[in-house]
């Protein structure tokens, strides 16, 4: 059940998306069951190689993961996702949709199609948001397609995933802080003009401010599944702006900047996860190089249809952000190492900001002087 009368009706958008999405590849039960123990053997094996080659060793240390592990279906995503998105976003939207209305439904059908579309590309999520310590959730007949479309060793590649994920789980186990961080800048973007103007200098909530958004709520129902997707992969990490040109002109300045905050620390978490899972190396993971160069060639080799959907669903600006991400991470190692790296999960100011993430230089000057 939803936790708040919302513009979105999450439930009924995670329902349909279940419906609409195509189930993927299957095997029989025992096939399935040896899946998921498999799977979870895989997550279980990643967490200390993620805490290892993470650099985050010193912060998070010996403690074991406390994030549940899921194998879902497509489905089974789709109502995850919904249950968090309705929690991250109850704070600035209870009481807003009271009284079902056009925007609601638009923005609801809206919903259920892009979880549906994109439940067919997930193959894991860490989930900070799913539970008291968050959750692993791995899509098993997504996982099953990719590593039979790239033809990798299949244990290989699980490992792989985990090893992304969980290392997701690690840089919010090391920065504890950083979830709520990231509530309170979604609730900035949803705030009308004067308020940015007026509270740029603060991320705390007051119950004026929310009323007042609430107030303008119509305003940004149509278009609050696509502000929450350009917060997810939609923009371009270093100034903020669209890719897929769906939000051009709706965003105040004031709201820009907050979304530029929020795609810096996407980069930032994703860069940051995508070195991890091959800092490795070919003596735990075998084919490690040729999982990154199969999975690089499946990322760029988009066309047609899919290619519009990509720029649709703001899919190019998550490539970007990945790869960005990835440059600023590794380009910070070689000047500070992976413990000055650390640095950024110590507080929300150590984050890097839009234009760091292109000049990493920036931020090493800005944190370590």
């Amino acid at each position: 059940m939803s936790t708040s009368a919302s513009v979105v009706d999450w439930p009924a958008a995670a329902r349909v998306a279940g419906r609409i999405a195509p189930p993927g590849p299957t095997r029989s039960r025992v096939e399935l069951q040896e899946l998921i123990d498999e799977l979870r053997f895989a997550a279980d094996r990643a967490w200390p190689l993620a805490v290892a080659s993470s650099g985050l060793g010193d912060i998070v240390g010996d403690a074991a993961v406390t994030a549940p592990v899921f194998v879902v279906d497509r489905s089974g995503w789709a109502r995850a996702n919904s249950s968090s998105m309705d929690r991250l976003s109850a704070p600035l939207l209870a009481g807003a949709g009271e009284q079902k209305t056009a925007a609601q439904v638009v923005a609801t059908v809206e919903a259920a199609g892009i979880l549906s579309v994109l439940s067919t590309k997930v193959l894991g999520q860490f989930d900070p948001y799913g539970d008291q310590d968050g959750r692993l959730l791995l899509v098993a007949p997504n996982i099953l397609d990719v590593e039979s479309v790239m033809g990798v060793p299949a244990g290989d590649f699980r490992l792989w995933v985990c090893l992304h994920e969980l290392t997701h789980a690690a840089q919010f186990q090391a920065a504890p802080w950083l979830s709520d961080h990231i509530v309170s800048l979604v609730q900035q973007l949803g705030r009308p003009v004067d308020e940015q103007a007026d509270q740029d200098e603060s991320t705390d909530d007051d119950a004026g401010a929310l009323s007042s958004a609430k107030d303008t709520v119509a305003h940004f129902a149509a278009n609050l599944v696509r502000a929450g997707r350009f917060v997810k992969s939609g923009v371009d990490a270093a100034r903020g702006r669209s890719q897929a040109g769906l939000m051009d002109g709706m965003l105040s300045e004031a709201q820009r900047e907050r979304l530029g905050e929020l795609t810096a620390i996407m980069a930032l978490l994703e860069g940051h996860a995508d070195v991890t899972m091959d800092a490795v190396g070919p003596d735990v993971i075998g084919s490690v190089d040729e999982l990154r160069e199969a999975f690089e060639h499946r990322r760029d080799s988009s066309k047609g249809m899919a290619r519009v959907f990509s720029r649709l669903l703001g899919m190019d600006g998550k490539l970007a952000q990945y790869r960005n991400g990835a440059v600023f991470v590794r380009q910070v190692q070689d000047k500070v190492g992976a413990a000055g790296l650390a640095a950024a999960w110590q507080a929300p100011e150590n984050l890097p900001t839009g234009d760091e993430i292109l000049d990493p230089e920036q931020w090493v000057k800005r944190v370590h002087g």
